[in-house]
């Protein structure tokens, strides 16, 4: 259903013109600019509520649109993203199975496994 590969996920979308971090996203621009921001810094926390705000939406209604828009609530995208990287740098780079699992976000191996194993497709 959704499909980004991790090779290139910053540069997706780079030569949009994106808003400062304080205005919401233009209208119909909302979805990609909510991808962008879920796609980034994948290891690092992320304040849903933020997002919504950053798009100028109530954090229920944004959730609500991006589930029907994409067909997975945001969280769950988040961590289709993170799944998909690990996958890419799994298939493209020589790093570990730790270091891997950092650099996306999850605390190791194990953790990473059991999240890849239920990942949408």
């Amino acid at each position: 259903m959704v499909e980004h590969g991790a090779v290139g996920l910053e540069a997706a979308g780079r030569d949009q013109q994106r808003p400062a971090p304080h205005q919401p996203a233009a209208a119909g621009g909302w979805l990609d600019e909510s991808q962008r921001r879920l796609g980034e810094d994948l290891a690092a926390r992320l304040d849903l509520a933020a997002v919504a705000a950053a798009v100028g939406m109530g954090y229920e209604s944004w959730r609500k649109r991006f589930q029907a828009a994409l067909g997975l609530p945001p969280a769950r995208y988040r961590l289709h993203r993170r799944v998909v990287a690990a996958q890419e740098l799994m298939r493209h780079t020589s790093l570990p199975g730790r270091e891997i699992a950092r650099l996306v976000g999850f605390s190791d191996e194990y953790h990473l496994s059991k999240r890849s194993a239920g990942s949408p497709a």
